[in-house]
């Protein structure tokens, strides 16, 4: 992921500068593969069907910024 990239994703999702980003008692961090061609995304909540929608969202979010 370039710089660019980075600085556009965590810009239009709202994450901090370490790419971390909360809703209600859901939390995320969005990583750079170490390879930088792609991204990860961690998520945690109060059930694990909170966290897997949140990482849902985040990616239909980052993809809807690069169509």
């Amino acid at each position: 992921m370039s710089r660019e990239n980075k600085e556009k994703i965590f810009s239009e999702l709202g994450c901090s500068a370490e790419g971390e980003i909360t809703m209600g008692k859901t939390h995320a961090v969005i990583r750079p593969l170490r390879d930088k061609k792609g991204i990860t995304v961690f998520a945690e909540s109060v059930s694990c069907e909170q966290a897997a929608a949140f990482c849902e969202d985040i990616t239909s979010r980052i993809k809807g910024i690069f169509r």
